[in-house]
């Protein structure tokens, strides 16, 4: 993530991960893929957090979040060749 803002917008790879979520749509040019990421961020931060009583993700969501992990990383990797 910091490699490909230092590319849309250098600096804001120093701003908490929130918030360079927050910026991601205003500055990806795909907005869905950008809202996707976003949405992955929430649920693996959730996922990651959770609490004793909180159901275990299911794979088939892991899946679909790697999914949306997979894409932002060629997004990414196509950007920086681009750069």
């Amino acid at each position: 993530m910091s490699d490909y803002w230092q590319i849309l917008c250098p600096g804001a790879e120093r701003s908490p991960r929130g918030i360079q979520m927050l910026c991601l749509q205003a500055f990806m040019p795909d907005e869905q893929l950008a809202a996707e990421v976003r949405a992955a961020w929430v649920t693996l931060s959730m996922f990651c957090h959770h609490h004793p009583y909180d159901s275990p993700p299911s794979d088939q969501r892991l899946d679909l979040v790697m999914g949306v992990v997979r894409r932002f990383v060629d997004h990414a990797e196509e950007a920086q060749r681009a750069a």
